[in-house]
């Protein structure tokens, strides 16, 4: 709670009392690997803040094999934004990866919230903005260079996700399969 806390206290846009009210409004929650935060054709009815663990967003192609987006972990917020806002059914899944941690608040505390604490919806706003440019900044140093460039960008970026996630995960994030991932991971210290 108190890294959730310091995060809503570094925005200076809300009050002691606020930040308390806010924060009275999330509960805590507990997902094993493996285990769904959403699936994709539900709709998005809360957020997530991770204290512990890793999620990662996925869609399936065409032939139905999975396709890892992003990766969120310890700090970070989860949630399908589109889905969120606009009550749509979501096309991505959000899967703990490793046992995890979350504070979670549902999209009614945060209509709620919103009428009572006007800021508050602005510092979602900022919340979100930072968050797709990440995976925008992630996605395009992704897209270009070799396998073996992609995975050093990965690491360089993604130290402590490298380290625990599964390498099937790793590989559908860069697009490569997960034998080629396996000889580039032997040939790079």
């Amino acid at each position: 709670m108190e890294r959730l806390r310091s995060l809503l206290i570094s925005f200076n846009r809300l009050t002691s009392a606020e930040i308390d009210l806010i924060l009275d409004h999330y509960y805590q929650l507990s997902l094993d690997p493996g285990d769904y935060f959403l699936k994709a054709g539900k709709v998005s009815d809360r957020i997530g803040f991770i204290t512990q663990g890793i999620v990662r967003m996925l869609s399936l192609n065409d032939e139905g094999e999975e396709i890892t987006k992003h990766f969120m972990a310890e700090g970070e917020f989860t949630v399908d934004i589109d889905s969120f806002s606009n009550q749509k059914m979501s096309s991505h899944y959000l899967q703990a990866i490793t046992a995890c941690k979350m504070l979670a608040i549902s999209k009614s505390s945060v209509d709620e919230l919103g009428l009572r604490v006007p800021n508050l919806i602005n510092i979602f706003h900022s919340i979100s903005e930072a968050s797709l440019l990440k995976k925008i900044k992630d996605q395009n140093i992704h897209r270009e260079g070799t396998a073996v460039q992609k995975y050093e960008l990965f690491v360089e970026n993604n130290q402590e996700i490298a380290l625990r996630v599964p390498l099937q995960y790793i590989a559908s994030y860069l697009n490569i399969t997960p034998q080629s991932l396996s000889r580039i991971r032997k040939q790079v210290p």
